[in-house]
């Protein structure tokens, strides 16, 4: 071999040690380096967010704290969701802001097919079914589906997410009943009428709420009904909503010799929607 045909063959050995010391596998490609998936609130984002897990990107819409009742998006809410593939939401006028502000490309999906949903005292339907366990996984593998509908490419991993979420819901919710059943007193007071589904699925009794409809104050007759329901139940708490202005109702805790206490539906305190549902349950069993 001569001298130029030794020097091509190094050099063709060389080229290949340098290709093969940079390549890299393949990871999963994402679909896009923007928001691909939007949510409303905190729990439902978290939900979807566990099944989406790396392969789509999931934003939410409603800031930490704030109350998706008043909440009005600005420009940059809207912006943040422009050309999002599709928007999550509750429903039953929770968050119907989310309809005005979607992308005329993007679908928006009220994630409670196939569940109960209740009937608030003003005979509205009551919104906070996100609230139990079952619901939730119902809420997880809707969200799985949909995903799946949506990026294809990705149907696999959104599926085998659910199946490994739905095992840490499933205890959960057995934490959850062990935490409350050895609560003494079943019976609860609220500010707001959002805790009838955790009351019912986990085996406790609301006895009435400070604000009976929506955010309005009670009536006298409203008030003095749910003194004598708080002296028959024997209750010693009641329970407010982590953001709530807790002025209106402290005359009447103090009146009544009730303790403030602060329970979060809509995860203005908690980092996951499991913390939320456990450090609730935690709550009102040491507190009742």
């Amino acid at each position: 071999m001569n001298r130029i045909a030794l020097f091509f063959c190094v050099l063709l050995v060389a080229a290949s040690v340098i290709a093969l010391a940079a390549y890299k596998p393949e990871s999963t490609p994402k679909a896009t380096d923007d928001a691909d998936v939007a949510v409303t609130i905190f729990p439902l984002y978290d939900i979807v967010r566990t099944i989406a897990g790396d392969a789509v990107d999931v934003h939410l819409i409603l800031p930490p704290g704030a109350s998706p009742h008043t909440f009005e998006p600005s420009p940059s809410d809207v912006a943040a969701i422009n050309d999002t593939r599709v928007v999550y939401r509750i429903g039953y006028t929770l968050d119907d802001w989310a309809v005005t502000i979607a992308d005329a490309k993007s679908d928006v999906l009220t994630l409670s097919t196939d569940m109960e949903i209740r009937s608030a005292t003003d005979n509205s339907a009551d919104p906070h079914y996100w609230l139990t366990i079952p619901n939730a996984k119902r809420m997880a593998a809707l969200a799985a589906q949909d995903l799946g509908s949506h990026f294809p490419q990705f149907k696999n991993t959104f599926q085998a997410n659910y199946l490994t979420y739905a095992k840490q819901l499933d205890a959960t919710d057995t934490e959850i009943r062990s935490i409350l059943a050895a609560t003494p007193n079943k019976n609860i007071v609220t500010m707001h009428d959002a805790w009838y589904y955790f009351a019912t699925e986990y085996g406790l009794n609301v006895i009435g709420t400070f604000e009976p409809e929506g955010a309005e104050e009670p009536t006298p007759q409203q008030l003095a009904s749910l003194t004598n329901a708080v002296a028959a139940a024997g209750v010693h708490t009641v329970y407010v909503d982590a953001d709530a202005n807790v002025d209106a109702i402290t005359s009447f805790a103090n009146d009544n010799g009730l303790t403030i206490v602060a329970v979060d539906a809509e995860g203005a305190t908690y980092s996951s929607y499991i913390d939320l549902m456990l450090g609730n349950a935690r709550l009102i069993s040491q507190n009742n």
